[in-house]
């Protein structure tokens, strides 16, 4: 049977073997985008990734999670189900995808109003430094810009740490932000004024944003073993470091020829 709306983007498979023993099958995670290293067989072309089991959906009432908070996921569920699901898809739109996903999930359940998000910062920030609170709120005056919502979804209120890459944490949400408004508008003048990260950059760092959105889609379905999702998570998508550890050894390695 298909989970409603593809809630874990899968088809389970039911296999009975006698009325006293189950086997626990993966879900199958079918997507032309994740990392063709990772995948476990080919359906036309898109690779299969093997994560979560039925039973981490199960010990984590996530069925349960989910139909509570149908209304609220449903934008989010159904832009993650594009971006996995359409083929030949550019790290452009993609990028612009989980970008709208993130920001339209931290809205829905961090913050919707500036006021709600003064009360978060002040809760996130209480005994911490003043650069946190600045961190947080960022340009944020009158509206909550997409910059303080990526910050607040980054430091994933210190549950977990979020590598990014060649940027630090405090840069990043503001590299993500601009290399939006760039790529909606493509105004030169961005590019000239700021860090932009190109086509090539996305296609590693997407995952990054990827992995992000991931995290925060689980935990509204339950499971809050925060660090065991993230190394499940980072299996998935893999490190961004590493990433860019390999791509500037094999740069350095051909380029010197």
């Amino acid at each position: 049977m298909s989970i409603i709306d593809g809630i874990c983007l899968a088809f389970i498979e039911g296999n009975c073997y006698n009325s006293s023993y189950k086997k626990p099958r993966t879900l199958d995670i079918i997507s032309p985008i994740i990392r063709k290293d990772r995948f476990m067989g080919n359906y036309y072309d898109r690779y299969i990734l093997k994560t979560f089991f039925l039973d981490d959906l199960l010990e984590n009432n996530s069925f349960k999670y989910y139909f509570e908070s149908y209304y609220k996921l449903k934008p989010i569920i159904d832009l993650y189900m594009e971006l996995l699901y359409t083929k030949g898809i550019s790290p452009v739109r993609l990028f612009l995808n989980v970008i709208q996903a993130l920001e339209t999930y931290h809205s829905r359940f961090k913050a919707g109003s500036m006021k709600e998000f003064k009360d978060r910062v002040k809760w996130l920030t209480d005994g911490r430094t003043d650069k946190m609170e600045s961190f947080l709120l960022g340009k944020s005056k009158n509206f909550i810009t997409l910059e303080s919502r990526l910050a607040d979804l980054i430091i994933a209120e210190y549950q977990v740490f979020f590598r990014t890459g060649d940027f630090k944490r405090t840069e990043f949400p503001s590299v993500v932000a601009n290399t939006r408004n760039y790529y909606i508008h493509y105004n030169e003048s961005i590019k000239e004024k700021t860090r932009i990260l190109s086509e090539e950059e996305l296609s590693i760092y997407n995952n990054c944003l990827l992995m992000i959105l991931d995290y925060y889609i689980y935990l509204e379905l339950g499971f809050s073993e925060h660090q065991k999702l993230k190394e499940k998570l980072t299996q998935r998508w893999g490190s961004v470091q590493t990433k860019l550890d390999l791509k500037k050894a094999f740069d350095d390695k051909y380029e010197k020829k």
